[in-house]
């Protein structure tokens, strides 16, 4: 094995009577050395850089089987191949055999074996003192690497003289031992959890490998490459290790990764836009194809506005129930972007040079609100005026921005046309509509400009079943969240980025079972439900819900929309009319006398629906029948103050319905919201107050607007997250929250009958 000259031969020196000096030697000459820190520093460089100096444990490693079944990369050995033959696996045989042969061999070599075999026993104690006294004593030995190897691997900690020692065996070790030194400290970080040392380790021995050798050394690179989730630490491995294959190949594409994954888009589409270029050179059809479409998703990330939530709702339409929720929609966003909350005043943002809105902005300088085309849309969306607006074809914005300074003329309201805005402008919250037109393929085209073309960072809506399921397909292809506001449970379940906003006809009917079931006792039950689609899908579920808990429904009946007579219902409930033969009909006939009613049931589901004026003609006969002590259990669609002054409602003693919002709360922040919608909108012609949907968007834009003013939430699969993670949220819905399909629980609330206003029912504790 050659040696070095020169300064080599110096540093060696130095070695030397630092391993003096440590193994007890306390020399003069050693301790000279010493006193010298800048020159034993200055020595060591020029050998080699330093290693990191964190501390490491050993760990035993004799061999390495590599992917390719070879032994890696080397085998200790001395000149006495019957030792050499029983270690590691036998050192006691060793032991013995050392003993016989011991007379005639030196003793460096004794010295040797003597280190093997303890090293190769399970108390490797003193490894680490007789390695260093080996050097001490033998510091030109042939074996002098192979010691340092084992000291190595028995060296609980990683000190100052083994750096010294580690900086000239690098210098002067062959590759195979090379390779083993880099491995086995390579392993022994990746050990202790260091994954950056172990890597830039590993990387020192793949650069001693040749090309089939790293083909297969790749597979544990890639392995420790998995586990680095930094992208700045890839970058630096790029930069330290560029001659290294590996490098070379699998690094962009996982740094690709990594930047995706930390949604540092701009970064990752200059590095995309990079591996296009070479998949170009390469002609790679299926890698070229993967990296657009990967390119796109980035494109549309990087341009994404944090500020700007997408609406869709069918504004113009010629059913006048469309209408009106559309109307009411509109009203809770509009409340929910006055009270958005504010902005950072330092964040500014530089508009497209061409507008986003080319139509009429009519603003309110009172509040530094603008508008665009509200009273466009209160028009199309009214049930007074259901003709559609042409305008409404075109891109429709409210917005509101904070910390404006531009001076306001007057408190009077200005129309002016939009103009394009080339300066920087402070952020603003802004709500991009689109029309859905109760249409699906509509929907979908609208959510795609949505997102390509306005890059909002949500969606809100759609309403109708129909369009919240096409718009859902957009929403998972384009990964963007939306919250639908339809009352359609299987919504949520269409995509992990899809959620629903809603009381589902399913929650309610199920809440207030549960309550006539488990506080009031009740068992049996008749049903009375209109023939509608409201009213079949509720009897559904309180069907199958009843059946479930064991509980009996003794009779259904179902009645017409505005329907005059409910004397068969009612007879049939009491047994009155039951099936008799023809003799016995004209009997009773004749008798003048219908029986006295029968009641085999604890309670009445009287399902309401969007029906409640036929309500006021039920009523009455409660009492005709005598079941005015019976109790009465209400849908929703008893949420309408107009019950209080129906016929004969006094007499109804035991009425419970359920509802998730009630305008006539005296929770404070319902008193609020109430004022607030009556403040801003009671001017308009047929003013009503809020009702559900006017509640359940201003809960939802509220929630989205709160989520958005955080930085790490501004973006499409952290708001995703942030959403699912939200804890129960108080609005003026009660407490609500989403479960992890995207489906909504709302906290429902249950009401009964005063003599003029209805009572809030107070449900028992747990304390209780």
């Amino acid at each position: 094995m050659s040696r070095p000259s020169g300064c080599s031969c110096q540093c060696y020196k130095l070695l030397l009577l630092v391993l003096l000096w440590f193994a007890g030697t306390g020399s003069l000459a050693a301790q000279s050395l010493l006193s010298q820190p800048q020159e034993l520093e200055q020595g060591l460089r020029q050998l080699f850089p330093p290693i990191s100096a964190s501390a490491t444990s050993a760990v035993t490693a004799q061999s390495e089987q590599s992917s390719s079944g070879a032994v890696f990369p080397y085998r200790y050995r001395g000149n006495i191949p019957e030792l050499d033959a029983l270690l590691p696996a036998d050192p006691e045989s060793a032991a013995e055999e050392l003993i016989r042969q011991q007379a005639l061999l030196p003793e460096e070599e004794k010295e040797y074996y003597r280190l093997r075999i303890g090293a190769a026993q399970t108390d490797r104690s003193n490894v680490d003192s007789f390695a260093k006294a080996f050097l001490s004593h033998y510091p030109r030995s042939r074996y002098r690497d192979q010691v340092f190897l084992l000291w190595l691997e028995q060296s609980p900690v990683w000190t100052p003289t083994l750096e010294a020692a580690a900086s000239i065996f690098v210098q002067d070790a062959d590759s195979q031992q090379l390779r083993y030194y880099w491995s086995l400290r390579g392993r022994t970080a990746e050990n202790q959890g260091n994954l950056a040392e172990a890597l830039r380790y590993r990387l020192e021995e793949a650069r001693l490998l040749d090309n089939e050798q790293q083909k297969e050394f790749n597979k544990t690179l890639e392995s420790l490459f998995e586990k680095i989730s930094n992208s700045r630490v890839l970058e630096q491995f790029s930069n330290e290790f560029a001659d290294v294959p590996f490098i070379q190949q699998a690094l962009p594409q996982l740094r690709l990764e990594r930047l995706v994954k930390e949604r540092n888009y701009a970064e990752g589409l200059l590095l995309c836009e990079q591996l296009l270029q070479e998949a170009n050179l390469k002609g790679d059809r299926t890698e070229i194809l993967r990296l657009e479409n990967l390119q796109e998703f980035l494109r549309r990330r990087a341009q994404l506005k944090p500020y700007r939530v997408g609406v869709l709702l069918p504004l113009t339409t010629t059913i006048p129930t469309a209408a009106r929720l559309t109307q009411q929609t509109i009203e809770g966003l509009r409340l929910a972007l006055q009270e958005a909350p504010p902005l950072p005043k330092d964040t500014y943002t530089v508009e497209p040079t061409e507008p986003l809105v080319d139509n009429l902005t009519k603003s309110t300088p009172a509040d530094n609100t603008s508008v665009t085309t509200e009273a466009e849309m209160l028009a199309a969306t009214s049930t007074d005026n259901i003709t559609p607006v042409n305008d409404f074809a075109d891109p429709v914005t409210f917005s509101r921005m904070d910390n404006q300074t531009a001076p306001q003329p007057d408190n009077q309201t200005e129309i002016i046309k939009a103009e394009p805005l080339q300066l920087p402008l402070p952020p603003r919250w802004e709500f991009v509509f689109r029309d859905t037109k109760l249409d699906p393929d509509t929907t979908r085209q609208g959510f795609r400009e949505l997102v390509e073309d306005e890059h909002v960072m949500a969606v809100i809506g759609p309403l109708a079943r129909r369009t919240s399921e096409a718009a859902a397909a957009e929403a998972e292809a384009l990964k963007v969240p939306m919250i639908s506001l339809s009352v359609t449970t299987s919504i949520a379940d269409l995509g992990d980025y899809v959620f629903r906003n809603n009381i589902s006809w399913e929650q309610e009917v199920e809440a207030l079972l549960d309550y006539a079931t488990e506080y009031l006792q009740a068992r049996r039950f008749v049903v009375l439900y209109p023939d509608s689609r409201e009213g079949r899908e509720k009897l559904r579920v309180f069907w199958e819900q009843a059946r479930a808990i064991g509980a009996q429904i003794q009779n259904i009946q179902r009645y017409e929309n505005s329907q005059k007579s409910f004397v068969d219902e009612f007879e049939s409930f009491t047994g009155i009319r039951r099936y008799r033969t023809d003799e016995e009909d004209a009997l009773i006939e004749e008798q003048k006398d219908r029986g006295i009613p029968e009641q085999n049931f604890d309670a009445i589901f009287l399902i309401a629906g969007d029906q409640t004026q036929d309500l006021e003609i039920i009523f009455p006969y409660l009492e005709v029948y005598g079941l005015e002590d019976s109790l009465i259990l209400g849908d929703s669609g008893w949420n309408n103050p107009l019950l209080l002054f129906a016929p004969k409602r006094e007499t109804i003693r035991q009425a419970v319905f359920t509802d998730s919002f009630f305008p006539h709360s005296e929770a404070q922040e319902v008193q609020h919201f109430v004022a607030e919608h009556e403040r801003f909108f009671y001017r308009y012609q047929g003013y009503v107050g809020p009702t559900a949907y006017t509640a359940y968007a201003y809960d939802t834009a509220k929630l989205l607007l709160q989520l958005l003013t955080q930085p790490a939430n501004q973006d499409p699969d952290a708001l995703r997250e942030a959403l699912l993670k939200q804890p129960p949220t108080q609005g003026v819905t009660g407490r609500f929250e989403f479960q992890p399909n995207g489906e909504v629980w709302h906290q429902m609330n249950f009401w009964t009958m005063g003599r003029d206003r209805f009572v809030p029912i107070s449900l028992p504790t747990a304390e209780d």
